[in-house]
């Protein structure tokens, strides 16, 4: 296998990943390292650095950033971009594998998918918020002990004043839900 091709592998695969994280800032970096000669992208994603493509990235980065601010909001985003992630990581990944073969574009596009999903199925947020007139007791944040989520962080720890919020990261472990789809 030439460099060439390595490198528009290693694009791929990177790009499925990243997308994973953040699709919009995936296309934002990509697009903008070819728009600055950083590097040089396979020839079909070289349309990540028209001004176009890279002002709507940044428009919908900015919108994903601040939705993931707002109660309730952030959780419907996440729910949203589970759907935006995968598709995103596997068309990345197919694009910057086109010049190899259509074979190896297609794994390619099959790996940066399942990447992305593996990546963006890791933690996601929860935000308590006091909206009353008086603080809180003090907090307790607890899952079944039968689930297959964990607490991954916890900031609501103790009393929460008038005003004020706290975030709980949740993590799904897919593999007890698999194993316990084979038992069941």
């Amino acid at each position: 296998m030439s460099a060439e091709a390595l490198a528009a592998l290693a694009v791929a695969l990177g790009a499925g990943w990243a997308s994973g994280l953040n699709a919009y800032a995936a296309v934002l970096v990509l697009g903008g390292a070819e728009r600055l000669g950083l590097v040089s992208l396979p020839h079909d994603l070289q349309v990540l650095a028209s001004p176009w493509v890279l002002g709507v990235a940044a428009i919908l980065f900015a919108l994903n950033f601040f939705a993931d601010k707002i109660p309730y909001v952030d959780s419907i985003n996440d729910m949203l971009h589970t759907f935006v992630r995968v598709p995103a990581g596997a068309l990345l990944a197919y694009g910057a594998a086109t010049g190899i073969s259509p074979e190896v574009a297609v794994i390619a596009g099959l790996l940066g998918g399942t990447l992305a999903a593996g990546t963006q199925s890791s933690d996601v947020s929860f935000t308590v918020q006091n909206n009353g007139q008086s603080t809180t007791g003090t907090l307790s944040v607890s899952l079944a002990p039968t689930t297959d989520l964990t607490i991954s962080s916890n900031g609501c720890a103790g009393a929460l004043g008038p005003g004020t919020s706290c975030s709980v990261g949740v993590r799904l472990h897919r593999r007890h839900v698999l194993q316990r789809r084979a038992v069941h």
